[in-house]
């Protein structure tokens, strides 16, 4: 496109201002305006990207997600247990039919974790998602989600208030995407699961990548 838009350019000063144009330095504008363009694009991407990190010390993190299919109405979502030293101890998958839209099905992930806070007698604990307007619609007392999910939005205020320090977390999708994985698998294999132990490799495989991200690094045991 670049470089069709540049030869546009050229014909038009030919055209219209009669201007001959050197085939050499419009070669090398070529090249030049590809550098600068890439160079931009990379730092865009330093900017917004996010690595997975570990709690702190005696703290505990579950990373959670959902992946909905507007055409099935069907969703899965992901969930990801961490203790400090990066340890995953856990990750579960739970396949849903008849979703509305993917902010319920985001609302159901949280749910899902609080649930497994409190199963596991967990106490500072971290939920980390990656959709913004129900972390910001439950940290806060304005409605950011759509009308039909604000019913959920209360009721996880009110499951967080019966449990003991736990705080929910937004952070952007580059620092979720092992529970993505799950959560795409569990939709797509419609199929629920949960591991404690021996977990899948092509889950363990993704999870180690975050783990590699991280710094300063955690230790990793399967």
């Amino acid at each position: 496109m670049t470089t069709s838009w540049k030869l546009w350019k050229n014909r038009c000063s030919k055209v219209f201002e009669n201007k001959n144009q050197n085939i050499h330095f419009t070669v090398h504008s070529i090249r030049n305006l590809l550098k600068r363009c890439t160079a931009l694009t990379q730092l865009q991407k330093q900017k917004t990207h996010q690595n997975w990190i570990a709690p702190e010390p005696n703290q505990f993190k579950i990373n959670l997600d959902a992946s909905f299919d507007n055409v099935t109405r069907t969703f899965g979502i992901g969930l990801i247990i961490h203790d400090s030293t990066g340890h995953c101890s856990g990750i579960r998958g739970k396949y849903f039919k008849g979703g509305i839209d993917a902010e319920q099905a985001e609302c159901l992930a949280m749910k899902e974790a609080i649930m497994w806070v409190r199963n596991c007698g967990l106490s500072n604990a971290i939920l980390e998602g990656d959709c913004q307007n129900v972390i910001n619609s439950i940290n806060t007392a304005k409605p950011c989600v759509h009308w039909m999910n604000q019913g959920l939005v209360d009721e996880i205020r009110h499951m967080l208030s019966s449990v003991y320090n736990v705080m929910v977390k937004h952070v952007k999708r580059s620092a979720n995407t092992a529970t993505r994985v799950i959560a795409n698998s569990s939709r797509s294999d419609r199929l629920s699961f949960a591991y404690d132990h021996d977990i899948l490799d092509k889950f363990l495989s993704i999870i180690r990548n975050d783990q590699t991200a991280c710094q300063p690094k955690a230790m990793y045991k399967s």
